[in-house]
């Protein structure tokens, strides 16, 4: 019931609001808004019940207090692929040096060299190509 007492109140507001706005002349009605707090008040003796659910309290502060370490494996994780990526990186540039050379100056257009170039050529497509 109190609920759809608030909403209620809120339709008459937004209705009174509108009307306000088209007639230029501005309405009072605060109470809705002391209602709204009720409403809050409300919500929070929901938050006092759920001490009596000791595990459930249990396992979302178990996920609050892990993400600091999720970060950190997050951390490691973009760290070990970046090293990756420089170490394949540079073989793929030995590479392009090699045929470069090999071929007195000529530059590598074959289909093994315009793939590389797509999907290795800097860093960050090289950690997406690894993530991938």
């Amino acid at each position: 019931i109190f609920d759809t007492v608030l909403v209620g109140l809120s339709l008459i507001d937004v209705g009174m609001t509108l009307f306000a706005a088209e007639s230029k002349q501005a309405m009072n009605l605060t109470f809705a808004r002391v209602m709204r707090l009720f409403r809050f008040v409300r919500i929070l003796r929901i938050v006092r019940v759920m001490r009596f659910f000791y595990s459930f309290r249990l396992m979302i502060y178990s996920v609050v207090y892990s993400i600091l370490c999720l970060l950190w494996v997050f951390g490691m994780l973009l760290f070990i692929m970046y090293f990756f990526a420089m170490f394949f990186l540079h073989g793929i540039s030995e590479h392009f040096r090699t045929y470069y050379e090999d071929s007195n100056g000529e530059i590598c257009e074959t289909q093994l060299c315009s793939e590389l170039q797509r999907l290795c050529g800097d860093v960050f497509h090289m950690v997406l190509s690894l993530f991938m």
